[in-house]
């Protein structure tokens, strides 16, 4: 069985991606009421990097975020945590601690719970939190191959022991998962375009929980930074209904909107590719020119321009 091609497989043991000195890939969680609570996963992971020198103590900060913030595809001197940290110590004369826990695939949810893990058992100065344009699709559903799979890790028990080593539970499962968002999504043969494809509609409950969440962190007087797709200048000015450029635009407005609505600890940098300016990373450059997958990892020159943006801002001290 497990040779015969065409079967599905939602089996629960994941290998990490774990390059050196970075932490792995985490499957992405459903809404968690306020974003906080106990996690069924390891203490948060993160890298650590010193910037300056002096005998005064370290001013820590705290950088979370996805895989932008992680800082995918450059060293972690060229992301923008670590060229934030290089200023202020070059600034202030001081050494500056920078802890990235910026983590591949993280939507919001757990961005923020990685701040609330960290924050519970260490002290840090200043506190960024990195949102990209995609942070509120939580993808417990996905497209795999023109098939609907789910995620079997998820679900505990007993039914998610099965689903790590029974194929034939794997495939009722699916066709259970297929029936049931085909159902819930207007009928027919199969689930609906806006599943199927990326930009399906944001719950009302996420968005809420969104608000929530950022909210229960600002007792932490944290900073967020909205960070758009560096391929953005690739979209129309009008996105066509439906299509990539269209659903991270509108989710980046659904943020930005809650955001807008703090008195201060918010820089929206939507607009930091809006010269045109290419700084994607030459792989996704490929990826555009030959499956249009639009680009969203800048190169360590437009992480320069994400910390040129946010030190222009006023905003970090």
């Amino acid at each position: 069985l497990c040779l015969a091609p065409g079967l599905p497989s939602l089996r629960a043991s994941v290998v990490p991606f774990q390059p050196k000195g970075r932490p792995s890939v985490i499957s992405v969680m459903p809404d968690i009421p306020g974003c906080v609570g106990p996690d069924k996963d390891d203490k948060p992971v993160a890298w650590q990097q010193t910037f300056g020198e002096g005998t005064d103590p370290a001013i820590r900060i705290l950088v979370a975020g996805d895989s932008i913030t992680l800082g995918d595809g450059v060293r972690p001197e060229e992301t923008y945590a670590g060229r934030i940290g290089a200023d202020i110590a070059r600034r202030k004369n001081r050494p500056v601690e920078v802890v990235n826990a910026g983590v591949n695939a993280a939507g919001y949810c757990h961005v923020i719970r990685a701040v609330h893990g960290h924050l519970s058992d260490d002290n840090f100065d200043h506190v960024l939190v990195g949102l990209f344009a995609d942070d509120l699709e939580q993808r417990a559903v996905t497209l795999e191959g023109g098939t609907v799979r789910a995620d079997p890790r998820l679900v505990d028990g007993v039914v998610g022991a099965l689903a790590t080593h029974s194929y034939v539970l794997n495939w009722v499962w699916l066709k259970v998962v297929e029936a049931a968002v085909v159902s819930q999504t207007g009928g027919g043969t199969h689930p609906a375009p806006h599943v199927t494809r990326p930009g399906r509609k944001i719950p009302a409950r996420s968005l809420q929980n969104f608000e929530a969440s950022i909210k229960g962190l600002q007792k932490y007087s944290p900073i967020f930074v909205l960070i758009p797709p560096v391929g953005g200048p690739l979209c129309s000015k009008v996105p066509e209904p439906g299509s990539e450029c269209a659903w991270l635009q509108s989710d980046m407005e659904q943020m930005a909107k809650h955001l807008g609505e703090l008195e201060r600890g918010f820089v929206d940098l939507r607009n930091l590719w809006a010269d045109g300016v290419d700084h994607t990373q030459s792989m996704e450059q490929r990826w555009w020119r030959e499956h249009r997958r639009l680009p969203v990892h800048p190169n360590a020159d437009g992480h320069a321009r994400i910390a040129e943006g946010l030190l222009s801002s006023g905003q970090v001290p």
